[in-house]
């Protein structure tokens, strides 16, 4: 399995990736995107099972990635990671499948709670 981890901030996708035993959860391959376009081209020619995103990022943020999503890989499972406490972001986020919304820092119990039940 791959998973896909969106962040327009290096060090939270550092982050993302030291928190989860990914061999846990059967994923061999960990890929990361700065932004919603890259992760677009990488759902494209990657094909990952789950994709944790951010929702504010330039170029193309983690609600239009949710959106085209929904058309193009709607199969993929999503997680949003976000340091904004917005109740639109979290409606967003159901409406378009995601599996958890969590609040930046990161907990890791909730992380690989999401990941688990992903």
């Amino acid at each position: 399995m791959k998973v896909l981890i969106v962040d327009d901030e290096r060090h939270v996708r550092s982050a993302v990736r030291k928190l989860v035993d990914w061999e846990v959860y059967g994923i061999e391959t960990v890929l990361e995107a700065e932004d919603g376009a890259c992760a677009i081209e990488l759902i494209q020619s990657e094909n990952p099972q789950l994709v944790i995103t951010d929702i504010m990022m330039p170029v193309k943020t983690g609600v239009e990635l949710m959106e085209w999503m929904e058309v193009y890989a709607p199969d993929c499972k999503k997680i949003v990671i976000s340091g904004h406490n917005d109740f639109e972001y979290v409606r967003h986020t159901v409406k378009y499948g995601g599996i958890d919304y969590l609040l930046k820092p990161i907990d890791r119990k909730q992380l690989q709670e999401a990941v688990g039940k992903a």
